[in-house]
């Protein structure tokens, strides 16, 4: 009998096992896995050039979980060989847990973003207002980072929460929301369209990303195989 266990795709610095590519079944809560695996094969595949042109800056949940505990200096001495200062965008997957010895006990994924041509931090969440402790996690992020990321020590550290992100209708699929919303930003950095004029206007096509989005990753590690 299959175990949850057995090893179903390595893909770069990704493992799945059979137990994480099961959480992709409709009412299931995404794991670190199945985040980190989306956001490798963003940075590989999908949008190899920007992340090798240094344009974009993806950083998976264990990193920015590390990074949510760390100080500047210590966020500067992490993400300074990934040439984080370079970084037109740098995107990162927000878990509301703040257990250090338990980095996939948090209930909510979000999405803290960097972009540099407004020099803002945005932060989408798809169930504003029902996690403070994904707030705090993002804002603990922005303080470890603005100075690996260059941004003047000077700055507010005044978070955007974005207002036109959708709202998730269950309590499940935060992960995938987070997830939609990671390729959103490259495709938005890749076109040269800037994130606060296109805010508005994302609705219906994150909606319509999210509802197939469960299938068409089961149907990408197929592939990867």
């Amino acid at each position: 009998m299959p175990s949850s266990e057995d090893k179903v795709l390595n893909y770069g610095d990704s493992c799945l096992r059979k137990g994480d590519v099961d959480l992709l079944t409709h009412g299931q809560w995404l794991n670190d896995q199945i985040i980190s695996f989306w956001f490798e094969y963003l940075a590989r595949d999908k949008y190899k050039d920007l992340i090798d042109s240094h344009r974009a800056l993806l950083v998976p949940p264990s990193l920015a979980f590390i990074l949510a505990s760390m100080g500047p200096q210590e966020g500067s001495m992490l993400l300074e060989p990934m040439k984080a200062n370079q970084a037109q965008v740098a995107v990162f997957a927000i878990n509301d847990s703040n257990d250090l010895h338990a980095p996939n006990s948090g209930f909510h994924w979000t999405v803290l973003a960097f972009e540099r041509a407004s020099g803002t931090f945005r932060h989408y969440d798809s169930a504003s207002g029902c996690s403070s402790a994904s707030a705090q996690a993002a804002r603990r992020t922005v303080l470890a980072t603005k100075d690996a990321l260059g941004v003047p020590a000077s700055s507010p550290d005044d978070i955007v929460e974005v207002q036109a992100m959708p709202r998730q209708q269950n309590g499940f699929d935060c992960g995938v929301f987070a997830s939609c919303v990671t390729d959103m930003l490259c495709k938005w950095q890749v076109e040269g369209k800037g994130f606060e004029q296109q805010e508005p206007y994302m609705r219906e096509g994150l909606c319509r990303e999210v509802s197939g989005w469960r299938a068409s990753v089961r149907k990408l590690i197929g592939e990867l195989q």
